[in-house]
């Protein structure tokens, strides 16, 4: 195994114990995991670029994409601590609720109506929820300025 791919992989486990992504992304450097294919994984990874409609092409800061349903307390907690915690990145709020009304109360709820803040309401079968790899957990994805995944919490 080539020894960048071997550092990568180290700083990767590391990483899930809460190493700073930046850190991670400072060892390494983004050109190291260019190499790296990401196709049979079942998950999303550190450092794997992300494409997805729901970010422009051309956005140069980060973005936070959080996933969230109204039933869920937790997300529905963890879509306001990153609304207010979220100074320099865009906000993407990805809801799973079943109905617009209980969508939109909701919304209202945890006010996000901030300037950064984009909301959408998707169904079990979106394509964003492939792009995202998602699996049933609510979670939030920060992605740098040019579509590289740093951090999942």
């Amino acid at each position: 195994m080539h020894p960048d791919l071997i550092n990568t992989l180290n700083v990767m486990v590391l990483n899930k114990k809460n190493i700073n992504a930046i850190a991670f992304f400072g060892l390494i450097g983004l050109t190291t995991l260019s190499n790296v294919d990401f196709s049979g994984t079942n998950q999303l990874m550190l450092g794997q670029k992300v494409e997805t409609e729901i970010m422009k092409k051309d956005d140069q800061q980060k973005t936070i994409v959080t996933f969230w349903a109204s039933y869920d307390a937790e997300s529905v907690k963890n879509c306001q601590r990153v609304i207010k915690e979220s100074k320099d990145a865009e906000v993407i709020l990805v809801s799973l609720d079943d109905y617009q009304s209980i969508y939109e109360d909701a919304l209202t709820k945890i006010d996000a109506n901030n300037v950064a803040t984009k909301s959408l309401r998707v169904d079990k079968d979106s394509k964003v929820l492939a792009d995202f790899k998602f699996n049933g957990e609510f979670k939030s994805f920060l992605i740098d300025e040019n579509g590289y995944l740093l951090e999942i919490n």
